[in-house]
């Protein structure tokens, strides 16, 4: 498993804040701001310490969104993201 902003051991680092691009795994905290802008869907997997992903743990569908900030969870266990979007979504960590 690659070192992708947590250490391999379980620590964590600190949390990813920036744009989240699609299919890029970003460390975060269980909870952590989404700003979403566009039209389509946006949906997060999360990834625990050992490894496990754990799929589609939070979704929403935007049509037209100007900077809509979300607070989604994404799993007491999660340390990393990656998003998969259909349409035409930006989404920022804030």
């Amino acid at each position: 498993m690659e070192n992708d902003g947590y250490l391999l051991d379980g620590a964590r680092t600190d949390a990813f804040q920036g744009r989240l691009v699609p299919g890029l795994w970003r460390t975060v905290l269980p909870f952590a701001r989404l700003r979403l802008s566009g039209t389509g869907t946006i949906t997060i997997d999360a990834r625990d310490t050992s490894g496990a992903v754990m799929t589609a743990v939070w979704s929403t569908t935007l049509s037209g969104s100007n900077g809509t900030i979300f607070y989604p969870f994404f799993a007491a266990s999660a340390v990393a993201i990656r998003a998969a979007v259909t349409g035409n979504v930006y989404a920022e960590i804030i």
